[in-house]
């Protein structure tokens, strides 16, 4: 929230409640609520989805990355999966490296 003289105004506004124009509580009634940035990039972000091989190869990139991740953090903790990489996608569980059964209690408050 940005002060003013007089009111606090918020830091995000829509483009249809500029500052100034609107009472005080209708500019924090939808605030950034009309943010067309999506609405135009879309068609590059889907663009640029495609010059990278399209949804198959994206997944297929990001799964092997997280795998390869996996098992280099196996290895440099000393630690066992939790699940098998064919149960996988894009996020891993390994256990984590601690000391005792205290130290594992401790993370868990």
């Amino acid at each position: 929230t940005v002060v003013t003289d007089l009111f606090p105004e918020p830091t995000v506004i829509s483009s249809a409640n500029p500052i100034g124009s609107t009472s005080l509580s209708e500019r924090y009634a939808c605030v950034s609520t009309r943010d067309y940035t999506t609405t135009f990039a879309m068609s590059k972000a889907l663009e640029f989805c495609e010059s990278l091989g399209g949804d198959d190869a994206i997944y297929t990139y990001v799964h092997e990355l997280a795998i390869m991740a996996k098992s280099h953090l196996m290895t440099l903790w000393e630690v066992q999966a939790m699940a098998p990489d064919s149960l996988e996608d894009f996020m891993i569980n390994i256990g984590l490296p601690i000391s005792s059964i205290d130290v594992g209690k401790s993370l868990q408050k």
